[in-house]
């Protein structure tokens, strides 16, 4: 028996959060605008479905606990004989033997670089890192552009360990700074940060979580005196003693040392109230967190948002989060980016909308510490999916959009829009538009040159790419 997890609405970097934390070995079939979901089944969730070896439906409940029974006999029914098929583990994924047969992938799994991150220092070096698998797990790799070429891949974090989802910040120092979230050393996952001189010196990288539960989906923002600010979110367990509940947390790191850890999520609302995908960013004097929060309209809190929300909050010199206020409203928002600029900063987000046919809207709104500048602005509308915006600023305080979609019916595309006065985006211009790019990150170097890196199908398998535009 096959067995699929559809992940309803969701993105692909929350989803393997999940799949990790749970230790769940199964296929993960992304359903990104509930096609699939409003197709078969529009009753809500949970929802189980049984497919004999025919393709054929044998069986749809939404109440499991009453048709256990009935389920646990159709599958006896349904099998097919006594003997067990082939199945195969790749990178902690079931498969049945005839999967990876068909792709190609029986003897080795294909290389399938994801996740990017690009900085860009002040002397002309630029930074990119990124999650692969090439060492036959996943793993975290960095490459250098000295000024006048890339350097080859180096293993930022590449053990039997499993690591991945990594950033890179520069500080105006031009000290380069990683994070990842990684299992070295123990059974659970734990954020953990280097810089460049502690790569060249060989020493061991900073664990800057200790969790009970597993902390996940760390960024980093450096302030303008050289600290670094990392954010994260760690799975709580509630009263019942199950790992579900979710809270986001800030520590700063100064001088070698890191600072008590600062609950951002607030502390006044229930445990169920899950705050997850924080992003960080330093604008004056205060520290900006967004993040995702799946809102049930706590006592107390605004009327106007619900579902998942962006929230944010300002940590100021007490080191005490202000009250939340949210960006987002009644959509599904998910996994903000923030990205300072001047005495402000852009939050943009990945939004599933349901008017008519659901579909994901990308959303980048201006805040400070303060509260919204604005309303929301969308700049892309009525797609299939929407990965991993980012707005970069450069010079003059720049701002331009870059993004990758997917429309029904056609390939994903990376696009950039750029801001002009008034906060206006311009209409996205597709950038790449071949070998499906995915996973996309961008800055501006001194120059105003504009990097992005991303990956695409090749015949190698997905592979790092770069852009840089002058």
């Amino acid at each position: 028996m096959q067995v699929l997890r559809v992940i309803s609405g969701d993105h692909e970097r929350t989803a393997i959060d999940f799949q990790k934390h749970y230790r769940l070995p199964m296929v993960h079939l992304m359903d990104t605008d509930l096609s699939l979901q409003q197709v078969y089944n529009r009753d809500g969730w949970p929802f189980l479905m049984v497919v004999d070896s025919n393709g054929v439906i044998a069986h749809k409940a939404n109440n499991l606990v009453d048709n256990e029974a009935r389920i646990l006999e159709l599958l006896r029914t349904l099998k097919a004989s006594p003997e067990a098929a082939p199945i195969r583990t790749v990178d902690g994924t079931n498969y049945s033997a005839e999967t990876l047969r068909r792709s190609g992938e029986l003897d080795a799994p294909r290389v399938q670089d994801r996740f990017t991150s690009i900085a860009a220092a002040t002397d002309g070096r630029v930074f990119l890192v990124w999650t692969s698998n090439r060492n036959g797990n996943s793993d975290v790799y960095l490459r250098t552009w000295d000024g006048n070429a890339w350097s080859a891949n180096e293993p930022l974090a590449a053990s039997q360990a499993d690591e991945y989802d990594a950033t890179v910040v520069v500080s105006p120092q031009n000290q380069a700074w990683f994070c990842w979230t990684s299992n070295a050393g123990t059974e659970k996952y734990n954020i953990f940060v280097t810089s460049l001189d502690r790569l060249k010196t060989g020493e061991p990288p900073i664990q800057v979580t200790q969790s009970d539960d597993d902390a996940m989906h760390g960024r980093l923002a450096c302030a303008p005196d050289g600290a670094l600010w990392i954010a994260y979110f760690k799975w709580q367990k509630n009263n019942a003693g199950i790992s579900r509940d979710k809270e986001v947390f800030l520590r700063r790191l100064e001088n070698g040392r890191l600072s008590d850890e600062i609950q951002v999520s607030p502390t006044d609302v229930p445990s169920y109230e899950d705050h997850t995908d924080p992003a960080v960013a330093v604008v004056g004097d205060k520290t900006l967190v967004c993040w995702s929060w799946d809102y049930h309209q706590p006592k107390g809190y605004p009327s106007d948002a619900e579902s998942p929300t962006i929230f944010a909050s300002a940590i100021g010199k007490d080191l005490r989060p202000s009250r939340p206020f949210n960006l987002s409203g009644r959509n599904i928002d998910m996994v903000p980016e923030v990205t300072p600029q001047g005495g402000s900063a852009w939050c943009v987000w990945d939004s599933l909308v349901a008017s008519g046919k659901t579909s994901k809207t990308l959303f980048v709104r201006r805040l400070d510490s303060t509260g919204c500048k604005g309303e929301p602005v969308a700049v892309a509308s009525g797609l299939e999916h929407i990965c991993s915006p980012c707005v970069a600023v450069g010079p003059g305080d720049r701002a331009v959009l870059v993004w990758c979609q997917k429309q029904r019916d056609s390939g994903w595309e990376l696009r950039k829009s750029d801001c002009a006065e008034l906060g206006r985006w311009s209409e996205a211009k597709p950038l790449v538009t071949e070998g499906n790019p995915r996973y996309s990150s961008a800055a501006f170097d001194a120059k105003g040159v504009l990097w992005i890196s991303y990956t695409a199908d090749t015949e190698q398998g997905r592979r790092i790419q770069t852009l840089r535009l002058e």
